[in-house]
């Protein structure tokens, strides 16, 4: 950069600029850009001391870095308050979401239990077929289990616990007696409740699955 005193038109010809351009041009530069023009410019006053003209320029430098020290500034409260507020609107929107998963959940599980009221009502089939649909109810595989005694009571049977950190029931042994035919209701009910699948309708049906 040339630095000139000389009027405006003798400056265009030459491509210098005026002291009030270079000023100017100072507060354009990006951080980086002042800090090496700092440097360079230090360098300068070492070796020609008491220089007004650099001591000027100098004082713009500085003046120019400290406005770009306040646009950082500036800039990091308002990414901050973006993200903030962002932040905000994360959070309420997960809860919204949260709140329309847990009212469509309770939607779907309320279609599955009607479903399963009029099948223990003798009302529908437990496979109904649509055109291109089909809807199966049936016994869970795997049933609940409810005990009626803690597996800390004398009277809970040895062979359906096991002691570790705590006592515990041992539900698959429980489970494994019912299904062998073996009377536990003394200690638990066991008791398979039923789901509901929304398939796509076989291409053929037979005559059992339409009168189950």
């Amino acid at each position: 950069m040339i630095l000139s005193t000389r009027d405006d038109c003798e400056i265009r010809e030459t491509g210098e600029i005026t002291l009030t351009e270079l000023e100017a041009k100072f507060h354009t530069f990006t951080l980086r850009q002042l800090c090496f023009e700092a440097a360079d410019l230090a360098e300068l006053i070492a070796a020609t001391p008491n220089n007004q003209l650099l001591n000027q320029i100098q004082s713009w430098i500085a003046e120019a870095t400290e406005s770009k020290v306040d646009g950082y500034c500036f800039t990091a409260d308002s990414l901050k308050n973006d993200l903030e507020l962002w932040k905000r609107k994360k959070d309420h929107l997960m809860e919204m979401c949260d709140q329309i998963i847990e009212r469509k959940e309770s939607e779907l599980d309320a279609m599955k239990q009607g479903l399963i009221k009029l099948e223990e009502m003798g009302l529908v089939d437990s496979y109904l077929v649509g055109k291109t649909r089909a809807i199966e109810i049936r016994d869970n595989s795997r049933p609940k289990i409810t005990l009626k005694l803690s597996p800390d009571d004398p009277l809970f049977p040895d062979q359906f616990k096991e002691s570790r950190t705590r006592t515990v029931a041992l539900t698959d042994e429980i489970v494994a007696a019912h299904t062998a035919g073996q009377n536990v209701s003394a200690i638990a009910d066991v008791t398979f409740g039923k789901q509901v699948r929304f398939k796509l309708r076989p291409k053929t049906v037979s005559i059992k699955q339409k009168k189950s």
